[in-house]
């Protein structure tokens, strides 16, 4: 999809094509990894433990490559003629891609001009999340509850078992994504030093919590938002860090603004 004003891009268009392409290709990806091998060897705790390293290389590629999207995404809904001060004049108007930008390099000048993290910055990132220990942890807790059902348990048991875990797995797996858009974000925002605005969805699956949330600014994309409060706000989620998502499986976006 080619971005020709970013001022015009929708939110929502962007986060319907390119990081709802990117979760489906995951949750695929996902189910085609550890599927198969149950099948011809049965749905045991045995069976999940050798794909263990398989997911966990899986979930750091797919959200190595959401932040990557967050950045891109944010970008192009920066406000043009803040972001043309604060980079070089000369930069090339960006086009977004399946997975980030694409377009003529940026050439030096006297601002920042790169508008993604390098390959680096998103491994330090993807590192400091702890996503690989979390994913190595899910799945032993889920052999250990594959290897806790009877031993003349039917192989329909077990693979319905299994399917469960994998639809628990990947509920795990797309708040990450989620959170990594974010960071991406984040970066792109800190790096301009743009403020950050929190945008929520506004269709049938808001939820109360969300609806506080929305609109709410920060002047400086360091500063963390504060957890909504008030009648009819659920208790806060533990994983709730200052940004979306606010709960699992949230569908939150902080985007830059001016300050």
């Amino acid at each position: 999809m080619s971005v020709e004003a970013p001022e015009q891009v929708r939110p929502d268009l962007l986060s319907d094509t390119t990081l709802r392409e990117l979760e489906g290709q995951t949750e695929r990806q996902l189910w085609a990894t550890i599927l198969p091998t149950a099948t011809t060897q049965g749905a045991t705790g045995a069976t999940l433990r050798l794909v263990v390293e398989r997911v966990v290389e899986l979930v750091r590629s797919a959200t190595s490559r959401a932040m990557t999207l967050g950045a891109a995404l944010a970008h192009s809904l920066a406000p043009s003629a803040v972001l043309a001060d604060r980079r070089a004049p000369t930069a090339a108007v960006p086009r977004l891609g399946f997975l980030g930008l694409s377009g003529s390099p940026d050439r030096p000048a006297g601002g920042p001009t790169s508008t993604l993290p390098t390959p680096g910055q998103v491994a330090t990132t993807v590192v400091s999340q702890g996503l690989e220990e979390e994913v190595r942890g899910w799945l032993g807790r889920a052999a250990a509850a594959l290897d806790s059902l009877p031993a003349g348990a039917p192989p329909e048991r077990r693979m319905r078992r299994l399917e469960q875990i994998v639809r628990g797995l990947w509920g795990h797996t797309v708040t990450r994504l989620h959170r990594l858009v974010n960071a991406g974000a984040v970066w792109f925002s800190e790096r301009f030093e743009f403020g950050l605005l929190w945008h929520t969805r506004n269709d049938e699956r808001l939820c109360p919590s969300c609806w506080a949330m929305n609109a709410r600014v920060l002047t400086s994309a360091r500063a963390r938002f504060a957890a909504p409060s008030g009648e009819g706000i659920p208790a806060l989620w533990e994983g709730f860090a200052g940004l979306p998502p606010l709960h699992p499986r949230c569908r939150c976006f902080v985007r830059p603004v001016a300050r």
